[in-house]
């Protein structure tokens, strides 16, 4: 009896316990936010991105949570910045190139009129994010985090000839991501064809295009070394994305503590960030010529035009589609580049 009395005792201590603690946050339940990328799970700069989520979560000591729960085997890619907004999904790996025609503005990013560099990328991405972020906020009821992206080479990759000039591309089909770039490639004389990642092998395989648009660290996880003989050791442009897009109404939800969190983490983590995606890239075009496929360069006198053409089409191209904020926006990146 007596025994039988101290049970219950002790359960409702437990009982008063739990509720303290509920009443008075001792133990905060976790927050998990889900999300969606561009890449499959093992893509270069998943991993990156996912150690990135795991920080978050370490600074929150648990509180807050970020899981990959797909890629666009989930949500197409063409839909994941709507749905996101729409509240479909919390968070997103924003590839601005790919959304140009929802938001314009965001081509600004990695825009070649401005010298862009793995030395710079910060500092020119400073100079107009937080205009970026209303912008987004406004089209499409996501916020972008002021931090925490990537920058990446993009080079020429074909299947049958060599690229040593702007001349070289005319006629060829080549793969492209979209937004400025298609614009440049056509001013190089090349048919620019949007095809999805994961389907560039394919559609090289099928002769849909003869050459693309690529990162070399993309190229290997992909293993289209099976498929391109050369690339043009002269990058187009810098790739500048991966920037983590939240729902608004999610991240307002969130405590104000964890809003800062996030914002203060993408922060620090985006030198660290930056430097793995140059260190990547320098360890895949050994890895890539290994593979058999020849690096090309540009013919003497050539470097000019390589440059001087993307930079008139993309400015043309550029202000003509973002015609409500795309002029202050490219006049604030020119600005930090003097």
């Amino acid at each position: 009896m007596m025994r039988r009395k101290a049970v219950y005792i002790m359960l409702g201590l437990a009982v008063v316990l739990f509720s303290f603690m509920a009443a008075y946050g001792a133990e905060p339940s976790k927050i998990t936010l889900k999300m969606v990328d561009t890449f499959k799970p093992d893509h270069f700069a998943t991993r990156r991105y996912l150690e990135l989520f795991k920080e978050i979560g370490r600074r929150s000591q648990g509180r807050l949570e970020i899981i990959r729960v797909g890629g666009p085997e989930m949500i197409p890619l063409k839909d994941q910045l709507t749905i996101c907004g729409k509240g479909g999904i919390d968070v997103i790996f924003l590839q601005s190139h790919f959304y140009s025609g929802v938001v314009p503005e965001g081509m600004i990013l990695g825009l070649p009129v401005v010298p862009w560099s793995f030395d710079n990328a910060a500092k020119f991405v400073n100079s107009v994010i937080d205009d970026l972020d209303k912008i987004y906020r406004k089209k499409t009821n996501v916020c972008v985090m002021p931090g925490a992206y990537g920058a990446t080479g993009v080079y020429v990759f074909t299947r049958t000839k060599e690229v040593k000039s702007p001349d070289d591309l005319k006629g060829l089909k080549i793969r492209t991501m979209g937004g400025y770039e298609a614009s440049v490639l056509e001013a190089l004389g090349a048919a620019p064809t949007f095809v999805a990642p994961a389907e560039i092998y394919t559609a090289a395989e099928r002769g849909v295009v003869n050459g693309a648009t690529r990162m070399v660290q993309a190229a290997i996880e992909w293993k289209e070394y099976e498929i391109w003989k050369y690339f043009t050791r002269t990058p187009l442009h810098l790739f500048i994305g991966g920037l983590v897009a939240i729902n608004v109404d999610t991240f307002n939800k969130l405590p104000a503590d964890l809003q800062k969190l996030i914002v203060d983490t993408c922060k620090d983590e985006t030198p660290s960030i930056i430097k793995y995606h140059e260190d990547t890239e320098k360890e895949a075009i050994p890895l890539l010529t290994s593979k058999g496929v020849k690096m090309v360069d540009l013919e003497p006198g050539e470097l000019k035009r390589w440059q001087s053409t993307p930079a008139s089409a993309a400015e043309k191209y550029y202000l003509k589609m973002a015609s409500e904020n795309g002029k202050a926006l490219m006049e604030k990146l020119k600005a930090a580049a003097r």
